[in-house]
């Protein structure tokens, strides 16, 4: 009984995981984009289908110390990323739904330096 329960919590976690580099999990898309059951679950294939691709390049961006190197890895990071939300958006039934994901999918708004 206590492993069902054990196997039961870590597939919940996995379910409610974040998406890979910053985007949102199923399940916050579903809330913001009104997606279905059928789209929530290609889009967790989208992000599976990504999962070892995202997690390379994200610790490539960490382990780059070179300012060129570091910068290379973050633009390749910013690739990918734009990458799984353009197909994120395609599972989008209709160019409203479309444009939420795109919402939801945005990269985050960069901090403004201050002299």
């Amino acid at each position: 009984m206590a492993m069902t329960q054990i196997v039961m919590a870590v597939m919940a976690a996995l379910l409610l995981a974040p998406g890979p580099l910053g985007l949102p999990d199923s399940a916050e898309l579903k809330t913001k984009a009104g997606l279905d059951d059928a789209q929530v679950t290609k889009v967790d294939a989208v992000y599976a289908e990504y999962k070892d691709k995202a997690e390379a390049a994200k610790k490539k961006a960490d382990a780059a110390t070179d300012p060129a190197e570091k910068k290379a890895a973050r633009q390749e990071v910013g690739t990918l990323r734009a990458e799984i939300a353009g197909k994120l958006k395609e599972i989008g039934k209709d160019p409203d739904q479309q444009k939420k994901i795109g919402e939801a999918t945005a990269p985050p708004a960069k901090k403004k330096k201050t002299p």
